[in-house]
């Protein structure tokens, strides 16, 4: 399972990387993220915007999942990076995708997400990644039913203030009741699914 780095800050962040992959029925040992993660969270626009605590809490967790080491084929690569919308990390997660069937992905990037819906030429690359991409929302719904509301409203506290759609969800923190923040969470999810296709998302959820 990969996992791209706005996911997995949230999750590193909530510590609750292991629960996420025994979602998907996934080993620590199998799961991998973006390489530069790390060295990102010491510098530049991540380092700027997230308290030391959540950055290294977040470096914690890269210490224990490895790194993807694989690239796409050069075609694959420039095809994506051509596309308006997504960047470099994003372009070696969606091509090795499509070029790995066995992948799945746990992706916070909605507006990589809504790229590959707004050019006929990544039409095979939509279809291949299509019911193996699941968005935050859907994991935070299974971690719901999970570990209960307070747990997991008490986990994701600190980023509340760098993300507005935990913020909406969890808007009275711990005290938020648990259909507010179904309702919140499905509704973020109804909309990412109607811009991409009722085929694209696997709602890990629903399994």
């Amino acid at each position: 399972m990969l996992i791209d780095s706005d996911a997995f800050i949230i999750f590193g962040a909530a510590g609750l990387v292991r629960e996420v992959g025994e979602l998907f029925d996934v080993d620590l040992q199998n799961v991998r993220r973006l390489f530069p993660l790390p060295h990102m969270l010491e510098r530049g626009k991540l380092a700027r915007k997230y308290s030391p605590a959540i950055r290294e809490k977040v470096k914690s967790w890269c210490a224990v999942i490895a790194p993807i080491r694989e690239a796409p084929s050069a075609a694959t690569r420039q095809l994506l990076l051509d596309v308006e919308g997504l960047h470099d990390g994003e372009a070696q997660l969606f091509g090795l995708m499509f070029e790995n069937a066995t992948y799945q992905l746990l992706s916070s990037d909605k507006v990589a997400m809504r790229a590959l819906t707004e050019r006929e030429e990544l039409k095979s690359v939509y279809d291949s990644l299509s019911g193996r991409v699941t968005c935050a929302e859907s994991a935070l719904l299974a971690l719901m039913t999970r570990i209960g509301v307070g747990a997991l409203a008490a986990a994701i506290s600190p980023l509340r203030e760098h993300n507005s759609m935990l913020n909406a969800v969890f808007s009275m923190g711990t005290q938020t009741p648990e259909d507010h923040c179904r309702e919140g969470l499905t509704s973020y999810l109804s909309e990412l699914t109607r811009d991409l296709g009722s085929s694209f998302l696997l709602n890990i959820h629903d399994i």
